[in-house]
């Protein structure tokens, strides 16, 4: 009787204490979490805070300030690509920023010493269009003279490539559209690199807007339009398999390979008729020209790919 009298005595007693146990352990629980949470949360709310709206505009003024420098307008669109987790696009951009800058180089240069009055017009400027070059004056223009039977015949296939839209079926098909006409025979304006290819400066015939046309058409080299769509392969690929189903695969995928090709096409026309309507002042001119354009261009594609994405 002892016994179970005992028993009951100490079963209450520890029912009894248990409450006051685990009211304390819980406070002590949160007391902890409170004096943790701002190193446990403080950086991952950090990591996951979109970019100040204000301070996206400010870097975008910046870039546009700075796109007339041609390495800086390479990789204008760099910080949105990372952002947007477009890293081949991002090393792509970066990579031809560091393959062109021997080139570009010199184009500031030559912006420089006519602003003080110092560069010497090659050729007429305000009749004359010269042809643009992928390779010529690069870090890959020992491409174009390799060594060797088999090295020969890949530099002469390049060299075939390295050419401007206007000698493209391409070309051929919009100067068939805007009546665009040689207005003579080319000159010659600079020394030939590779090993038989030669700068060539083109004048057109008939309106502005033919010759504008024809202008810029010299201005945009094949060769980088294919380079510049290739980098856009990725983002189609990754928007096939960002949804699941079918036909939202296809939706997704097709919605991306519309937006690149907006992107690529705005790009290049902008460069393109920004930089021939203002290369006629010169070096300087083609540098703003194409700084205008390359904004323009970007902010026309911006504008339309944001209503792709609402259909």
């Amino acid at each position: 009787m002892f016994l179970s009298i005992w028993s009951v005595a100490l079963a209450c007693r520890r029912e009894s204490t248990r409450p006051s146990i685990d009211l304390k352990l819980s406070q002590d629980i949160n007391r902890t979490k409170d004096i943790f949470a701002p190193f446990l949360n403080t950086p991952h709310t950090q990591q996951i805070q979109p970019e100040n709206k204000s301070n996206t505009t400010f870097r975008k003024a910046i870039m546009a300030a700075l796109s007339p420098i041609v390495p800086v307008r390479r990789i204008s669109s760099l910080p949105d690509n990372v952002e947007d987790g477009n890293y081949t696009r991002a090393a792509g951009l970066a990579a031809l920023m560091i393959v062109n800058l021997p080139e570009d180089g010199r184009d500031l240069k030559d912006s420089w010493d006519q602003l003080r009055g110092k560069y010497t017009l090659r050729y007429n400027y305000k009749e004359y269009q010269h042809t643009f070059s992928f390779f010529k004056g690069t870090w890959l223009e020992w491409l174009l003279k390799l060594p060797g039977k088999i090295g020969k015949n890949i530099s002469k296939k390049l060299q075939k490539a390295d050419k401007p839209l206007y000698e493209t079926k391409f070309g051929e098909f919009i100067s068939n559209i805007f009546n665009i006409e040689l207005g003579g025979k080319p000159i010659n304006i600079g020394k030939a690199y590779g090993r038989n290819k030669k700068i060539l400066a083109y004048t057109f015939k008939g309106t502005k807007i033919n010759k504008l046309i024809g202008r810029a058409l010299l201005r945009i080299p094949l060769i980088s339009v294919v380079v510049l769509s290739a980098l856009e392969l990725p983002a189609i690929f990754k928007s096939f398999n960002n949804c699941e189903g079918y036909k939202n695969r296809i939706k997704s995928g097709f919605k991306q390979i519309t937006k690149s090709a907006i992107y690529i096409i705005s790009i290049f026309t902008g460069i393109g008729l920004a930089g021939a309507a203002l290369a006629k002042k010169g070096p300087t001119g083609s540098l703003i020209g194409m700084g205008i354009g390359a904004v323009a261009g970007s902010n026309v594609s911006g504008l339309i790919n944001k209503q792709i994405d609402k259909i």
